[in-house]
This record gives C-alpha cells, structure tokens and sequence, in this order.
C-alpha cells in the first residue's frame, strides 16, 4: 500500500481537538508551479539554488545544507525552516519548508513548501506557497516564490515541452503564430497560455513585462501584435480571440473549432483607462492552477512522514519498547498537528469555494440586470431612429417612485447605480425637486464620465459649467483617511467586491431631506464607469448623529 494511503488510514479515526479557546487559522493556498530541470547536475544544483533561497529568509539554516542534508531550525517563537531528504530505487526526493512572518500583517505567516525529486534521468522542482492567519483576514496580491522565477532565470526548466523563460515573447510572425496555435491545442498541455494583444486605440490590460515575470512557471505568457490578432481571430474566430489590448487566458484542452470562449476568461481594454497593475489577471491564473490542480509532486509533510515511518521500522530491531512507544508518540504527535492544518485548509477551501460562488451568483445577477437595461435603451434607439430623430430625448424626473424604471430608460451604461441606491430612492426620495435630482445624474453620464475617460481641458470645463448652472459641487466624502471605512452605509457592492463611495454630488445644505441632496459615488477606473452607492438623503459622517 502506498505511504499516501498508509497515513490517511491511520489518521482517519482521529478526531483532532483544538485547545479550549484557541483561535483557527485561516489557511490558504495561494500558489503551485512545478516544472521540469535539465542542465547539468539539476538536481544539485536546484537544491543549492533552494536553501540558498531559505537562508535569505532565515540565517538559521546551516549553510552546509546546500549539500542536500536535512536540518530543521527555529520554533520557540523564531521562524521554522525545515527539509528532509528520502531516497528509493531509482530516484531521490529533497523537501523543504519555510515559514516566515509577514511584516505588514499581524498574526499572518507566509509557508513555501519546496521539492526537488529525481527519477530515472528527469529532475522536476515543485513550490507551494500558502499563508496562515491568525487575526484579520487582510486581502492580499497573489504570488509565485522568487525561487521559481531564480531557476527559470538561471537553468533550462522546461513546462508542456516549451522552454520556460522570464523574458518575453511576442507573436509579430507567420511561424510565431503557428507555434503559439500549436501549443494552444495540444493535448498534453497543463498550463493555461496567457495571451496579450498589442493596444491599439485603448492602453493594454497589464503590461507584458509584469505578467511573463509574475507568472513564470504558473503560465505560458505570450504577447501579440495588433496584425496578427486579426489571423487569429481569423483561425479561432472573433469570439475566442484577442484584440486591442485585451489579455486572454486559454485554459488547458482547447480546440480552436470547438471551444465555448466563456472558458477562457478575457479581459478588456477600456478607452483612457492606465495600464493596469495586472493583479486580477494574475490571481485568476494562480487560483485556477491550484483549483485545476495543474501541478503533481509530493509536499513536503508527505515526505517527511515517509522518512520518520522508514526510520522507525528501521530501529524496530535494536530499541526497547518504551523508546518505540515514545518515538510512535512523537510521530503521531507530528500526525495530529498536520490532521489539523489540512482540516483548516479544507475548511477554508469550503469556506472560499462558497463565498465566490456566492459572489459568481451576484455578478451574473447584475449582469442580467445590465443586459436588460441595455436592451431596453437599445429598444429607444431604434424607436428614435425610426421616428428621424438622432437620440432620444431624455425624459425629466418627476417621481422618485418611479426611479428605477426612469434611470433604466435615461441613464446610459457610463453610470452604474445600485440596487440599494434604487430601492433608497424609490422609498426615501423627498428632495422637493426630483427634476434636479436627474438633471444631476445626466451631468455625470453626459460629461463627468467622459471627462474621467479622457482627461481634457475642454471636457473639464463642460463639466464645471454645468455643476454650476445646477447648483452642484463634488466634493470628497471625508477628509482625513481611514474615516470613510468606519461607515458601512457608503460601500457598495460591485463585481463581487466591496468599493467605497469616496465622492459625492451635493446640492444644498442643512438637514432637511426635502431642501437638500446627496449623490454618492466611486470612480471605478479598471471599467472606467462611475458607480452610484446611494441617493438622495444625506447619510451619517463625523458631523452628523
């Protein structure tokens, strides 16, 4: 029987007990590579390449251990660095793992599992990197071991038979593009092929730098330029293509004729948005590489559990039964702690695995709400086309009441308002001047969006005579930082993510709902559309009760 199923036998009647009053971790997985090593001496020369690693992290480690000898350091409150090596017919394995605090976050430890395992001729190297808090659970940008991206700088590592590299690759050939189709629909493929059109008329999603670095080993990343889009598009069709700074994320046993481009997520430009800081990309890369499970190597509590069972029926023989007794007890002692971190990290996983479907649930709502909206709208244009007009013209607000379906007809895609700042409206609207009120949502479809897309003088100033012809001011929520967080009531959800509304349209003054109204609203620049929280009553800041 293997090891593997050996220990998940003798574990599986245990129920572990966490000490009264003793907090869980919250365990994540953030990240898996595995590639193949080649070179000379691969399998040294990365385990050198390892501890050379952990000792920049924990001076603890023995530098001796470059040789490939275990060693286990730290514990009593300092940082735990330890490695184990076991050796079978035909091969060897090299584990390791490092533990080391985050600087930033209190009560969060970063944990790198790493092995390097030789078969027959073949080295392959595989990283894990998880994270374990204690404490609040603070958002963080997912990543890749520099360890990694060291040896893919520094050896030839190989992944689905392609070379991987830290430099980038751009598709601007007839051959280049042939290869890149080629890798995409190969069979054998595990890692998903990141694509990256050439911006033409918008600034790209990420830039290509930032995502073949960050995502070395996790996936193939491949630029391309704006002549060759228009082949693929013309091979893969419009739909699973990739164009005008957009990036595009080909997952794993892809057929170009047949596959369903909901698959692979895109990303789109958007016109006069920044370049992005590629981090939505990259976490969706990292969080499917461990969901798809795209990586296949021991981890080091495996190993490790392998050589301590080897060890004890190798001194069966000469130790007495009460030092079998003790070592057994120190063993299960190890089993029980590992039991009940792979219980969090499970538990976490569910945990996880619900929250984003919950999430999934959410957008896909509001995204019919916005197809919806969209046809309706579109339904307008037709009607006013037929009627020889150019647009149609906006109606006035005339009844709170009825603000949903008005906003639905007169406010375009530019501004996206909430289901809550609707239902506040239609129930809590008494600003005595409705008209107003819409008046003041077209000035920020009209002229504030454009003008955040496109900063421009004259758009600047369009923009500030009509708030002054109206009354308006925008102005920040709140002025010293960190206030706007203490306040629930100005965050909404967008996406599946809470945003906050850090500006508001204002008109008027005092306390009197019926003299006075606010519009509070966030910019959000990654879909360069304005998202309105809440209107029209004043919500609660440090000046009000």
């Amino acid at each position: 029987m293997p090891v593997g199923e050996r220990i998940r036998g003798s574990m599986a009647g245990y129920e572990a007990q966490r000490p009264r009053g003793e907090v869980a971790a919250v365990i994540r997985s953030v990240s898996s590579v595995a590639f193949t090593i080649g070179g000379a001496e691969p399998f040294e020369r990365a385990v050198r390449a390892a501890v050379h690693w952990m000792r920049t992290r924990n001076a603890a480690v023995p530098p001796d251990a470059e040789a490939g000898t275990a060693f286990d350091v730290g514990g009593g409150g300092a940082p735990v660095a330890r490695a184990t090596t076991l050796t079978f017919e035909g091969g060897r394995i090299w584990s390791a793992a490092s533990d080391y605090p985050d600087t930033m976050v209190a009560g969060r430890t970063w944990i790198t599992e790493i092995t390097v395992a030789q078969q027959s001729d073949e080295v392959h190297f595989g990283t894990r990197l998880l994270n374990s808090t204690r404490g609040a659970d603070v958002p963080f940008i997912p990543s890749i071991p520099r360890l990694a991206r060291d040896l893919i700088s520094g050896l030839p590592c190989l992944a689905d038979g392609e070379v991987l590299t830290d430099e980038i690759r751009v598709v601007d050939s007839v051959e280049g593009l042939d290869a890149m189709c080629e890798l995409l629909e190969r069979p054998t493929r595990r890692l998903p092929v990141i694509v990256l059109a050439e911006g033409v008329s918008r600034r790209p999603v990420a830039s290509l730098e930032t995502l073949t670095r960050r995502l070395a080993g996790a996936a193939h990343v491949i630029g391309i330029t704006d002549q060759f889009t228009w082949q693929l598009s013309g091979r893969a069709g419009r739909d699973l293509s990739v164009f005008d700074g957009a990036v595009r994320m080909y997952r794993p046993g892809l057929l170009l004729d047949q596959a369903d481009p909901y698959d692979h997520p895109l990303w789109l430009a958007r016109t006069g948005v920044p370049t992005g800081d590629a981090t939505a990309v990259i976490a969706r890369v990292l969080t499917s590489g461990i969901a798809k499970g795209t990586t296949d190597y021991p981890r080091f509590e495996t190993v490790r559990q392998r050589v301590a069972e080897l060890s004890l029926y190798a001194r069966r023989s000469d130790t007495s039964d009460v030092e079998m007794a003790r070592l057994f007890e120190q063993e299960n002692l190890s089993l029980r702690d590992e039991l009940e971190r792979l219980r969090d990290e499970q538990n976490q996983w569910l945990s996880d695995a619900e929250g984003e479907r919950g999430s999934a649930e959410q957008q896909i709502a509001e995204l019919r709400a916005e197809v919806r909206r969209h046809r309706a709208q579109n339904e307008m244009l037709r009607e006013a086309m037929k009627d020889g007009a150019i647009q149609p013209v906006k109606e006035p607000l005339t009844d709170f009441s009825e603000f949903g379906t008005w906003a639905t007809a007169n406010i375009g895609p530019n501004v996206w308002i909430s289901s809550k700042a609707v239902k506040a409206a239609e129930r809590n609207g008494q600003y005595r001047n409705p008209a107003k009120v819409g008046e003041a949502l077209q000035a920020l479809d009209d002229l504030y969006v454009p003008m955040r897309r496109h900063p421009d003088p004259e758009l600047h100033r369009r923009w500030q005579e009509r708030i002054t012809e109206l009354g308006l001011t925008l102005a920040p929520c709140f002025t010293r930082d960190g206030d706007l967080q203490r306040f629930p009531e100005y965050s909404v959800q967008y996406r599946g993510e809470r945003r906050w509304c850090d500006l508001h349209l204002k008109h008027g003054g005092g306390t009197d709902p019926k003299a006075m109204f606010r519009i509070y609203v966030h910019w959000d620049e990654a879909d360069g559309v304005l998202l309105v929280g809440h209107l029209p009553s004043h919500l609660d800041n440090n000046m009000t009760t």
